[in-house]
């Protein structure tokens, strides 16, 4: 019943949020379609932590899907936002699981990754971001979008790493002093782009975002 609730509400959820960060999603994916162009080939992408597929958009057309998301009933949800907002799209492979250990996705078998605010809260982000090292294909690219802490010593970096314990607790592992730049660049990638933004939230903990790609 929890996990019910929880596909049926974050369908919405991940909608308006998506659609605050549209500008900036649509900068994130315009280098799969020159990746999609470079390889002359239809993609394999998987996402993980797919939710409701709300990023499905923005894939190259006929792209290949594979899905890894812990609540099995999102997918519903993600068929239907195939459906709806890119129906070339084919579902190749739904992986009812956490990305700290996907054995059910082969070495060096997709062309991308994608995972938008899902490092977060992930419970280690080491082994996530290995996983994804290992699944990638040479040259392949992770594309990613998430809050992150402040800048070392600000203000707000000091409310983040004071308010997560109990931000962890109602969110569901969410972190607010995120500190996925870091673990991004010493993960082993051979080149790491990023670019900040501010999203707009009155919620002034989790104004600090960036997105980018990491090519294998």
């Amino acid at each position: 019943m929890g996990q019910r609730f929880s596909a049926w509400f974050m369908n919405p959820f991940c909608k308006s949020i998506n659609n605050n960060v549209k500008n900036e999603k649509a900068l994130l994916f315009d280098s799969m379609t020159q990746l999609r162009e470079t390889l002359d080939r239809d993609l394999v992408i998987c996402e993980i932590g797919a939710r409701s597929g709300v990023n499905y958009k923005h894939y190259p057309p006929r792209s290949k899907l594979i899905c890894v998301e812990p609540n099995q009933y999102s997918r519903s949800y993600l068929e239907e936002n195939i459906r709806t907002t890119n129906p070339s799209l084919t579902l190749k492979d739904f992986v009812c699981g956490f990305a700290e250990s996907m054995p059910g996705i082969d070495n060096e078998c997709v062309d991308a990754v994608v995972c938008t605010l899902v490092l977060c809260c992930v419970k280690n982000q080491k082994e996530v971001l290995s996983e994804v090292l290992r699944i990638l294909r040479p040259d392949g690219q992770f594309y990613f979008m998430e809050h992150v802490a402040d800048q070392p010593g600000t203000f707000r970096r000091k409310m983040q790493n004071t308010f997560t314990p109990a931000w962890k607790l109602l969110t569901g592992n969410c972190h607010l002093n995120n500190n996925a730049r870091a673990v991004l660049q010493d993960a082993g990638f051979k080149s790491v782009r990023t670019t900040d933004f501010t999203y707009r939230s009155m919620l002034w903990l989790i104004r600090p975002w960036m997105f980018g790609v990491a090519t294998k």
